[in-house]
């Protein structure tokens, strides 16, 4: 397995981790009422996760490659920031023209300028001579 993909792996896993502890714990505490509302269960939100987390953490890692230039950063945090949308809205609504047009609005809206605020700050890293690792 290539660096950037297991790169990649290794963050979509941990968001899921993160984000799967933090809806177990909540849902725990209010009894699920808070998934209710959003027509959708905790397991299932726990279940997107486990799906979207990983699989989009490796497609970022494969397109790593092309956040070297602002224009491939921007079109990577496009993709992730639709799959990552797209797959709250599969686990709120399923599969709808409406789920489609909120994640590519969404992943637009918060992929792109996320991924560019990360690209800058991995570039300050670079420039002080960080031993951190960029995103």
């Amino acid at each position: 397995m290539g660096a950037d993909l297991r790169w990649g792996l290794g963050w979509g896993v941990a968001y899921a981790f993160f984000y799967s502890a933090f809806v177990a714990v909540t849902g725990a505490l209010n009894g699920g009422e808070a998934a209710a509302h959003y027509h959708t269960t905790v397991p299932r939100i726990v279940a997107m996760y486990w799906t979207v987390g990983p699989g989009t953490g490796a497609l970022v890692g494969v397109l790593r490659p092309l956040t070297r230039t602002a224009l491939g950063t921007a079109c990577v945090g496009l993709l992730a920031g639709t799959l990552v949308y797209g797959g709250i809205g599969l686990a709120q609504d399923g599969p709808t023209q409406e789920t489609l047009i909120v994640a590519l609005i969404a992943g637009t809206a918060v992929g792109v300028p996320g991924a560019l605020i990360l690209r800058s700050r991995a570039r300050g890293r670079e420039a002080a001579g960080s031993d951190a690792p960029a995103p």
